[in-house]
């Protein structure tokens, strides 16, 4: 608390309280800066620890600084798009589904319903699969962490669904049972949502499917298939985190600390890449 003293005080001690309380001013004036362009706070899950660790979201960069006297401040100038920067060539490759004379190139969204950088960003991936050219075969697939049982059991949900044929109906409904539904998980990034078997069929009959019908897709020989075949795609990508892409089987692509745009420019040059690859292939 200021003190409450009326003791006048002498010229030289205004001016040094008037310093000090420039230098303090200062200081707040930095704290606030470093506080007001630090990056964002969302979280990107990882694979690679059993109770879904976090790290930072890579779809935003921190604001820069506004340069002197109000003046446009210079283009951020981009890196070429490089091995181990922007993406990494897989050791194992292999494509999810077979190629077509028509459709020789897969690309594979990677995602997690419990990953907010992944409902953020999903419209926007649903547009981007729309405007691939036609000779691209373009999926949605869940990650998969085989000591998590969360994420696995999401998988198999995502597989049910998608032999019920109503995955896509209800992709968004899903993101929001598991995000908005119950406490913070233990990083205190998501809400567990749809963790067991009881809590995905009564989601199935809130949204119109018998429980039967959901427990005989989820036991179905269709949907153990189906699930075998991601998770064997997912352990040859070998991924550290989510959202993530595979490009025609040889190609493992992070969103990165350019955000969307650079991780869509990224499969798009190495769909390129592949296009020119195989195109003296075609005859």
């Amino acid at each position: 608390m200021p003190s409450k003293t009326t003791e006048p005080k002498s010229p030289s001690s205004s001016r040094k309280l008037a310093a000090a309380g420039v230098g303090v001013a200062v200081a707040v004036a930095v704290f606030l800066a470093l506080f007001l362009t630090s990056p964002s706070a969302d979280q990107t899950p990882v694979l690679n620890a059993p109770q879904a660790a976090v790290v930072p979201a890579q779809g935003s960069a921190p604001p820069a600084a506004v340069p002197a006297q109000g003046s446009a401040p210079p283009p951020a100038a981009q890196a070429p798009i490089a091995e181990g920067a922007d993406y990494k060539v897989l050791s194992k490759p292999g494509t999810l589904t077979p190629d077509t004379p028509d459709r020789p190139l897969e690309l594979v969204y990677v995602f997690w319903y419990g990953c907010g950088t992944c409902r953020r960003i999903d419209s926007t991936m649903d547009q981007y699969s729309l405007s691939l050219p036609r000779d691209v075969r373009s999926y949605r697939i869940p990650a998969m962490y085989e000591p998590n049982e969360l994420w696995m059991n999401h998988a198999r949900l995502f597989y049910a669904l998608d032999v019920l044929g109503k995955e896509s109906e209800l992709h968004s409904r899903i993101f929001e049972a598991v995000q908005d539904t119950g406490p913070p998980d233990a990083s205190g990034h998501i809400a567990a949502g749809l963790a067991n078997f009881d809590e995905m069929a009564s989601f199935a009959e809130r949204n119109g499917i018998s429980r039967a019908d959901f427990e005989k897709a989820w036991n179905s020989p269709e949907t153990a298939s189906r699930f075998q075949a991601g998770l064997e795609f997912i352990n040859n990508m070998d991924l550290d985190s989510v959202p993530a892409i595979g490009v025609n089987g040889r190609f493992a692509v992070p969103i990165s600390r350019g955000g969307v745009p650079r991780f869509l420019d990224t499969a798009n040059k190495l769909l390129a890449d592949e296009r020119a690859r195989i195109a003296p292939s075609e005859g």
